[in-house]
């Protein structure tokens, strides 16, 4: 099989997974392609000052945002509940989407990315210190 490759200027499947870079991924795919994270903000509660972690989509295509919740403790239940809620068939925010980019933080839980791919959305990690 290598000899075939070869003959035609075809890399084994390691370099050719190399040649792809990230930026060419995203433009390839951008139309079914949703980027997801945190940001915080400061509620002030009956109990003070409380941190709340909202989690929210970026559509690439689209360039669409959705606000898919907030809670003072993003854990990993909370965060099984949100993967559910996406993934619903009839109006989940990631319907139509085939990939889900996150970063590396502890709340994107194995059980999270498990039931994201239940909905046929492939969660890919970014690599570590990305952008650089």
């Amino acid at each position: 099989m290598g000899n075939v490759l070869r003959r035609h200027g075809i890399s084994p499947a390691p370099k050719r997974k190399q040649l792809i870079s990230w930026r060419n991924f995203i433009r390839a795919h951008r139309d079914v392609l949703v980027v997801m994270d945190f940001f915080t903000t400061e509620v002030l509660t009956l109990k003070g000052l409380t941190t709340y972690y909202v989690l929210f989509f970026i559509h690439l295509e689209t360039r669409r945002v959705n606000l898919v919740g907030f809670t003072p403790y993003p854990d990993q239940e909370w965060m099984e509940q949100q993967a559910r809620n996406m993934t619903m068939e009839e109006w989940g925010c990631l319907r139509g989407c085939r990939y889900l980019l996150h970063d590396r933080d502890a709340m994107f839980c194995q059980s999270f990315r498990e039931l994201i791919k239940t909905g046929s959305v492939n969660p890919l990690r970014l690599p570590a210190r990305s952008p650089h």
